[in-house]
């Protein structure tokens, strides 16, 4: 039975059937607390906070730093949620191209959000595992 907009009991459909939800992050690695956080490209050094943006090189290194997470093809529908609960940093709110972007600083390789452990490799890239 079809449902449709006047049936009495019609029922939403489930996230996921038929459709698709993407973030866009930039990944970062950092292997010490005091150190600030370097693009994967370009290994640029980034201050997150700053109001005045980041430069045009930076940015362009920010792009080629980017990876764009689709549920439910790529990664859970609840990892994008995670994410999306991550504020825009300060640095990216400038920039038309990073506007909605999220910041992913990885420490020694490893960065946690929610329940998802995610690890950065340079040669095997971003993995996502979800924790028990």
């Amino acid at each position: 039975m079809a449902v449709t907009d006047d049936d009495d009991d019609a029922r939403e459909i489930p996230r996921g059937y038929g459709h698709e939800e993407s973030i866009s992050v930039v990944i970062l690695c950092r292997d010490s607390d005091d150190e600030m956080p370097k693009l994967i490209a370009g290994r640029a050094p980034v201050d997150l906070d700053d109001p005045a943006g980041l430069a045009r090189s930076v940015v362009a290194d920010a792009l080629d730093s980017t990876v764009r997470l689709t549920a439910p093809m790529d990664v859970p529908f609840e990892l994008i949620d995670d994410i999306h609960d991550l504020p825009v940093p300060t640095a990216f709110q400038p920039s038309g191209w990073l506007s909605d972007h999220r910041a992913l600083i990885f420490h020694n390789g490893r960065f946690r959000v929610g329940s998802h452990d995610l690890t950065y490799d340079d040669d095997l890239g971003l993995s996502i595992a979800e924790s028990p």
